[in-house]
């Protein structure tokens, strides 16, 4: 469910069709995924109060630029109620 609200979020930022959406492309997005991996590493991060796993390391270890990771964090935070 949590997917889907952010599939759907990001679909709509890039210009989603408006009759049904089509995850294709971004289920293809190589950096979509590298920064949505940051997202749940880093809520996991936070909850297990891990903090070797911190903020600037976790974008170099999986090559992700604060460009992207901005892009798709927000889609995170406001999909994930628990977040905000």
């Amino acid at each position: 469910m949590i997917l889907e609200n952010v599939l759907l979020a990001e679909d709509l930022r890039l210009g989603a069709r408006i009759n049904g959406a089509n995850f294709s492309v971004l289920l293809g997005n190589e950096k979509f995924h590298r920064a949505l991996l940051w997202c749940s590493l880093e809520i996991v991060s936070y909850t297990y109060k891990m903090d070797t796993a911190c903020f600037p390391a976790n974008l170099k270890l999986l090559n992700v630029t604060a460009l992207d990771l901005i892009k798709v964090m927000e889609s995170v935070v406001r999909n994930v109620k628990e977040l905000s």
